[in-house]
């Protein structure tokens, strides 16, 4: 574009635009000069190029006519794809995780970027003979275990999700565009998206947090683009606009086409009658409101199956329509469309002089909706925010992209058909086992991340790419399965304790099974799906399941010489405890038993008074209610129990007289 000028090109269904501007030292454009010429012929339906050469020939008329009125030389063009040669997808993405995991930068990108290789298969499975490349995405929402969430880096969590809209572009569509500028003798130098030039142009940004339907009325279709909380949400197309309302008018009063063409152009003037000359040579003199009676019929299909789409892709009414093209200058069409999308009147605008001025303070070929396109096409030429074309190579392999934005790794890989987890170095799977009857998983190991070079340089997947460069890719490695032994499942501070139960010493842990086989070695490996057992004793109520007792009607404990209230009391290793199977236990806060009687005995020599209750016989346990003996001191010692010279137990009788003995003695 020499010296900043820009050679604009609207390629329409029934005419070509070219537009010269300049960009002005106020950010303004300035539009020089502007063509207009019809097709002659049929060279493009539904807004597709379908004879190049044909459309390549008003291309150099146009560029010849504007050379020499300007006197100077055009070797470039900016151009746009239409919008109804662009398909819209939804995609999710999700990736789970068995234990939290933090969401990085890298992560984050990687999702949206896999959920936009899914809607390229969604595309493909439905056109396999055709080839789409990605323009553009949009992400609509992010889930944190299935919660929506405003932004998920930094997160943490089991379970992430994105929900994007990818827009694709056929290239049988840049390709013809390309060629017919080529034979016109121009370089195609820009590329842009007509819907999101006109959205660019018509919708500020302050307006772009609307929900707002821009529908482009054309002569073949007519293309809706639409922005909501300043996002693109989605584009569509119905192959209907200004010529089904032109070939009404033909048929109704015999008329060839470009006369029909003429004919629709004067409904939007005031005069109240309308003259022609039909087939027959007959000029007729119609009253204007009587062809509005005869296109109504298919105005109000056109603005029906518009309103349909447009709530298609919106799910619901848009706040306002903005309407643009030749279409859009319909007489009662804004009125219709907004009765059938329940919208007041006023919310339905045609694109006015505001928007076009420029446009028609230099010429009357075009009214102001017209206008939009070309000069929508030049301001994204001149503002850089055309489409780059790029062609790079990943693994050897030319891979052509396009995009609105910068171009990085991630969306060289997604068109060159790679899925981008593949360069996240997965963790292993985790093995899970049941544990005393709970699932227990233990974590795999980290992955191996993929390497990406550009240029033989290190890079990721943001890595900005241009023109030429070359990208390597090895996929990342799944780290190992999860691994451990039987010793990460049980619990270790229990392992080679005891405790003491009526003078028995008795391993805090015991009976440990692996699959249902009882197991000594604690380093035995684990294997997923496997199934752990092992007899805790680590609370009163334990140690009395183990010997046999109920637990609903629990004996009497002594816990080191004190009564135990409680069967959830916990225990520690080298406690002793004394059961006495014969007594009930005794509650806590409970009221003491009175006495009804006593014995006098010897323990350890010393007179001592065992008070009884009524009908209660006295055994070895009760002396440790009224002696002075803390069972924590034997430290690896035996405890020594004798009555009148004899070995006994806890639950030996004692009586009147008796000489009881009990202390520590080395083994």
């Amino acid at each position: 574009m020499d010296e900043g000028r820009v050679f604009a090109l609207d390629i329409g269904t029934r005419k070509i635009v070219g537009l010269v501007a300049q960009p002005q030292e106020d950010g303004t454009l300035q539009v020089l000069d502007l063509e207009v010429r019809e097709h002659p012929e049929r060279a493009m339906l539904s807004g597709q190029i379908h004879d190049i050469p044909k459309v390549a020939k008003i291309v150099r008329e146009i560029r010849n006519a504007l050379e020499t009125r300007l006197g100077i030389k055009l070797q470039s063009a900016a151009a746009a794809a239409a919008g109804r040669s662009l398909l819209s997808v939804c995609s999710k993405s999700e990736l789970s995780f068995t234990f939290p995991q933090e969401v990085t930068e890298e992560l984050f990108l990687a999702l949206q970027l896999e959920a936009v290789k899914q809607a390229q298969q969604q595309i493909k499975s439905r056109d396999r003979d055709s080839e789409y490349h990605c323009v553009g995405f949009s992400l609509l929402h992010q889930y944190l275990d299935d919660v929506p969430i405003k932004n998920l880096v930094g997160q943490i969590g089991k379970k992430i999700a994105v929900e994007i809209i990818a827009t694709f572009l056929p290239r049988i569509v840049v390709d013809s565009l390309h060629a017919a500028i080529n034979k016109a003798g121009l370089e195609m130098k820009h590329l842009t998206l007509e819907p999101i030039a006109a959205l660019n142009l018509a919708v500020p940004d302050s307006m772009r947090q609307l929900n707002i339907a821009l529908i482009d009325i054309g002569a073949g279709t007519s293309d809706i683009a639409i922005v909501d909380k300043n996002t693109i949400r989605g584009y569509g197309m119905i192959p209907m606009a200004g010529d089904q309302i032109t070939e009404t008018i033909c048929e109704a009063f015999l008329l060839d086409f470009h006369t029909g063409e003429e004919v629709k152009r004067q409904l939007c003037q005031p005069a109240e009658t309308i003259s022609f000359c039909d087939i027959t040579r007959h000029v007729q003199s119609v009253p204007r409101e009587q062809i509005l009676t005869v296109i109504q019929d298919t105005i109000s299909s056109l603005v029906r199956q518009i309103a349909e789409k447009v709530l298609e892709i919106n799910g619901r009414p848009p706040q306002a329509v903005l309407l643009v093209g030749g279409g859009s200058l319909t007489p009662t069409l804004p009125q219709e469309l907004a009765k059938a999308l329940n919208l007041p009147e006023s919310r339905v605008a045609v694109i006015g002089d505001d928007i076009t001025a420029q446009v028609k303070k230099l010429t009357e070929a075009l009214a102001p909706p017209q206008g939009v396109t070309p000069l929508a096409i030049a301001a994204e030429a001149v503002f850089h925010r055309s489409l780059d074309i790029v062609t790079v190579s990943v693994n050897q392999t030319p891979v052509r992209l396009f995009a609105a934005n910068k171009i990085t790794v991630g969306d060289a890989l997604v068109a060159a058909g790679i899925s981008p987890s593949q360069y996240l170095g997965r963790m292993g799977p985790a093995i899970s086992l049941e544990v005393n009857g709970e699932i227990v998983f233990i974590k795999g190991q980290p992955g191996q991340p993929g390497q990406i070079k550009v240029n033989d340089a290190d890079g990721d997947l943001t890595t900005e790419i241009k023109e030429g460069d070359r990208i390597s890719f090895t996929p990342g490695v799944a780290g190992a399965p999860g691994e451990g032994i039987l010793l990460d499942v049980l619990p270790r501070e229990l392992i080679g304790k005891e405790i003491v139960v009526n003078g028995e010493k008795v391993p805090m842990l015991s009976r440990v099974k692996l699959d249902h086989q009882e197991v000594r070695d604690f380093h035995l490996p684990l294997k997923d799906g496997g199934k752990v057992q092992f007899t805790a004793l680590t609370a009163v109520a334990d140690v009395l399941a183990e010997f046999g007792y109920d637990i609903a009607e629990p004996p009497r404990v002594v816990i080191n010489g004190l009564e135990c209230t409680s069967i959830t009391h916990p225990l520690s290793a080298g406690d002793v405890l004394i059961i006495s199977p014969h007594q009930p236990s005794v509650k806590k806060n409970e009221p003491p038993v009175r006495p009804s009687h006593y014995i006098d005995i010897l323990v350890n020599e010393q007179p001592t008074r065992l008070p009884l209750a009524e009908g209660e016989e006295a055994i070895l346990t009760d002396v440790f209610k009224v002696i002075n003996f803390d069972a924590r001191t034997g430290h690896g010692r035996k405890l020594l129990l004798e009555v009148n010279g004899q070995p006994a137990s806890f639950i030996t009788p004692i009586k009147n007289g008796d000489q009881v003995v009990v202390k520590w003695v080395e083994k």
